[in-house]
């Protein structure tokens, strides 16, 4: 059975879950493409059931990541399961660049409908029927 292992490098999705409440298993998802090219992309949900391996997996990795895993495909029995990769091995190539500075939300503003104040060149402004024309 070693020689049905396979090894995929990618990198890692988004964070990482644990698989149950105790966190011995650990959930991921990889994104592995054979080429450069955006469109050969594929994201492959991984499982780890090593309680080591699992907790590594847990704690130390971040999205970004550029990994190596080794495992086992698991192929789907109905057509609604997925195919996923038993992960035996762990290997991270890369690490994920630190960010200087954290994104800062913004907020969009915009314009209310009547508004005074116009982002055009020649604002016109609606008189009041209240007042008196001068």
């Amino acid at each position: 059975m070693a020689d049905d292992a396979i090894a995929l490098d990618g990198f890692l999705d988004e964070e990482t879950v644990p698989g149950d409440v105790h966190g011995s298993t650990a959930r991921f998802r990889l994104t592995v493409s054979p080429t450069d090219e955006r469109a050969d992309e594929m994201i492959l949900p991984c499982s780890v059931a090593d309680p080591s391996l699992a907790h590594a997996v847990i704690h130390d990795l971040v999205p970004g990541d550029k990994l190596r895993v080794t495992g086992y495909l698991r192929l789907p029995r109905t057509p609604d399961e997925p195919v996923w990769l038993v992960v035996t091995t762990l290997a991270v190539l890369e690490t994920a660049p630190l960010l200087s500075d954290p994104p800062r939300p913004t907020r969009s503003r915009a314009p209310r409908p009547n508004s005074t104040s116009c982002p055009c060149p020649n604002p016109t402004r609606r008189r009041s029927p209240w007042r008196a024309s001068a």
